[in-house]
């Protein structure tokens, strides 16, 4: 079963980010809406995965980095 768990939109930048269930994998992804541009990285565990997505979370929050720092900070 695939589903989103949770998601967050960055409003100034146009980019998204979701934390999602993909059968016993984790995924979170990065996507900028101006580019069309998607990446993501898979996790065995919800706690690895939830550590990036708070990372990217913070950066959307306090409007740091660009698309392609956030993108370098996933792996």
């Amino acid at each position: 079963m695939n589903y989103t768990i949770a998601s967050m939109n960055d409003n100034n930048f146009n980019q998204s980010i979701n934390l999602d269930k993909s059968g016993n994998k984790y995924l979170v992804g990065l996507y900028n809406a101006d580019t069309k541009e998607y990446c993501h990285r898979e996790f065995d565990s919800i706690n690895d995965a939830y550590i990036i997505f708070e990372k990217l979370s913070r950066c959307i929050c306090f409007g740091n980095y660009s698309f392609s720092d956030r993108k370098a900070m996933m792996n």
